[in-house]
């Protein structure tokens, strides 16, 4: 990565290993990192809390992809670029420490195309752990949740609940109860973020998501 342009070493908390970037890329889409002295080497991000926990080697890599994206053309880490799906929890996360340290606005919208938007998920976890795609999908959840049975939209943009790629039948009492919580956590959180950071594209999916599921 060394060609000869000022580099800086990314510190976390969760892995010793520094990361390797480009100083002046970093420097042009953080207000944080452009603030640091002209003569630093080390970023130091191992003291940033996202809900209470040290920011993840991952999340900040993620970052570095959009700003790579962005800036480059090309992602930090081909290899960590564009899962095929994105948690609502990953995503609160990345957009929290994005603005934690005050990142440019066009990173934002650099990275929540359409396309990225498709492959957000909600993942709730109990019993019966389920995956909630934001990808245009109608669930009947409110019904599925009352019953405790999958109950089909008869229209040709909808699916039935979908349980970490099988259709979902009859759960349990506890799942009933636990499940639909964590949705509306995941969902308020990124509500509230991207109402903060002004995310149009990311709310009006989520509102799209309220509407028809819940």
């Amino acid at each position: 990565m060394d060609d000869g342009r000022p580099q800086l070493q990314i510190k976390v908390a969760d892995v010793d290993e520094p990361l390797l970037v480009d100083a002046r890329t970093v420097r042009s889409c953080s207000d944080i990192a452009y603030t640091l002295p002209a003569s630093a080497t080390v970023w130091d991000l191992s003291g940033i809390l996202i809900e209470g926990q040290p920011v993840k080697r991952k999340t900040v890599i993620e970052w570095l992809n959009w700003v790579y994206v962005s800036l480059l053309g090309a992602p930090y880490n081909e290899w960590a670029h564009q899962p095929e799906t994105t948690t609502a929890a990953e995503l609160y996360e990345l957009l929290a420490f994005s603005d934690s340290i005050a990142s440019a606005p066009g990173i934002y919208r650099a990275s929540l195309s359409d396309s990225n938007l498709r492959r957000l998920r909600i993942r709730a976890t109990a019993a019966d752990p389920l995956d909630l795609m934001l990808d245009g999908r109608e669930y009947r959840f409110t019904e599925y949740l009352r019953t405790g049975y999958v109950h089909p939209i008869q229209n040709a943009n909808s699916v039935t609940l979908t349980g970490l790629g099988t259709d979902v039948g009859p759960i349990s009492a506890q799942s009933e109860a636990e499940i639909k919580p964590q949705v509306l956590e995941q969902v308020e959180k990124l509500l509230y973020v991207g109402y903060k950071l002004k995310l149009e594209p990311l709310l009006q999916r989520l509102h799209q998501f309220i509407a028809a599921s819940l």
